[in-house]
């Protein structure tokens, strides 16, 4: 029903007969609508709440919804617009409404189930022509809010999610509708190339299929990978191989070592922010304990031994000093020095986190020989580091020759150079993927990522149980 309860104006004559008529065929907003009132959403107030159906504020609390929108959030929403309809506007829906529609009944084409955002009954219609227009409008706004930070950020994502309600807010208030709804999905490489597969780009895909590829795609929807950089680097764990790419073309690929089962390498976003060459190396305590102490505590001058660093509360000693049996490993420091033994090669490619997660050469090439590379201690090792450490600084102001890049690997001690222009690398699990070359690869869930993450979904009922 539309609003009731409007002043005619204080306008004469015809200005005056016109708005008469405008509130007679219920066209005039709510006189309690000051524009400007919400800061936040002035177009919507200027716009989208022109014309619309006046909601009463129980009737959305009361409203069951598939999505898992709360009500809270769904009667504040409501409430920025003065509680009219979001997408029933002047008597018929909106292209915007349409196009929200059409959007979460295809939410399979995003690996996404529809019946998590709109009611069957109201996906079995073809067009929102003749629905409820008050019941419908609160569907089509709480699915679509839930959608939007199911595709943006991911359903399943272990990491909190709050953009369902603004993001939706800022989307009704663009005119390029359309275009804010292509924009919520991951807009990098990995992503679009599952969707397309998903989407029969490479024919028909079985149903087990589908959900191992919408598996993998809510993975991305987690932590995006970069779109549109001059210049990044993509490794993918199951597929143990580095991506290199300019401007979105493939201009190498390499072989990789990764984390081994018990010490997973980790899927994050990230950045090389310097390279440093002829590195020297520092485990982790954890590495220390897991990897060395058994022979420290044999041979208490297995470092030294070793020829080692050895430094205790931060004094360098000597490691036939320590009793390795009842030393706090928290206060022991073990560093290898340079050299051509040293467990990272040549040059480390320095990243930001905070977890010693990082690229780098090796002193061990012959594992780049084995079918399954899942040797490190969760840092990436690359197979030729001269030739990444040459391509990287090639797009530095300040290039390096490959002769000067092989000097600095082989200085016998650190040189550290920082990059004026930091390179994206992801870090990413993908257990299917298309490479940079448009091959479709099927890979091994080497961590069982994919399992674990599957038993938590719910895919489309056309998928089959």
């Amino acid at each position: 029903m539309f609003a009731r309860g409007f002043k005619l104006p204080q306008w004469a004559g015809f200005a005056g007969i016109l708005a008469l008529l405008l509130v007679v065929a219920g066209c005039v907003p709510d006189p309690s609508f000051r524009p400007g009132m919400h800061n936040r959403n002035a177009r919507t107030s200027a716009v989208y709440m022109t014309f619309g159906l006046k909601l009463n504020p129980s009737f959305i609390s009361q409203m069951k919804t598939p999505s898992d929108v709360t009500a809270a959030d769904l009667h504040d929403f409501y409430n920025e617009q003065q509680f009219y309809t979001t997408f029933y506007r002047n008597g018929n829906w909106t292209r915007a409404g349409e196009l929200t529609f059409q959007t979460l009944k295809n939410a399979e084409s995003e690996g996404l189930r529809a019946e998590d955002y709109l009611p069957v009954g109201m996906l079995r219609r073809a067009s929102l022509a003749g629905s409820n227009p008050q019941q419908s409008d609160v569907w089509l706004t709480a699915g679509l809010m839930a959608y939007a930070a199911d595709v943006r950020q991911g359903r399943y994502n272990p990491n909190a999610r709050n953009i369902g309600p603004d993001l939706l807010r800022e989307g009704i208030e663009r005119a390029d509708f359309g275009v804010f709804l292509a924009s919520l999905p991951p807009q990098g490489r990995s992503y679009r190339g599952l969707r397309d597969v998903l989407g029969g780009a490479v024919g028909p895909v079985s149903n087990a299929r589908k959900k191992q590829l919408a598996v993998n795609m809510e993975r991305l929807r987690w932590d995006h990978e970069p779109f549109g950089a001059p210049r990044d680097l993509r490794v993918n764990i199951p597929g143990q191989t580095l991506e290199v790419f300019e401007d979105g073309v493939l201009v190498r690929s390499m072989s990789v070592v990764v984390g081994r089962s018990s010490r997973k390498t980790p899927v994050m976003q990230d950045q090389i922010v310097s390279l440093k060459f002829s590195p020297d190396w520092t485990p982790t305590r954890s590495i220390v304990q897991e990897d060395y102490l058994n022979q420290a505590q044999a041979d208490p001058a297995y470092f030294d031994q070793k020829g080692w660093q050895v430094y205790l509360d931060g004094e360098r000693t000597t490691s036939a000093s320590i009793d390795w049996t009842a030393v706090d490993l928290d206060k022991v420091t073990v560093r290898q020095p340079s050299g051509a033994s040293n467990a990272l090669g040549g040059v480390r490619f320095s990243l930001t986190n905070n977890r010693a997660i990082y690229l780098h050469d090796t002193n061990a090439h012959s594992l780049f020989d084995e079918p399954k590379r899942l040797f490190s201690s969760g840092c990436v090792r690359v197979e030729d580091a001269s030739w990444l450490a040459h391509w990287i600084m090639g797009g530095q102001p300040v290039a390096m020759s490959m002769e000067q890049v092989k000097a600095n690997m082989a200085l016998g001690t650190p040189k550290t150079k920082r990059l004026s222009r930091a390179l994206p690398v992801s870090i990413s699990y993908l257990t299917v993927w298309v490479d940079g070359a448009n091959h479709l690869h099927w890979e091994e869930d080497v961590y069982g990522h994919d399992k674990r993450l599957a038993s938590k979904m719910r895919f489309p009922l056309s998928w089959g149980t």
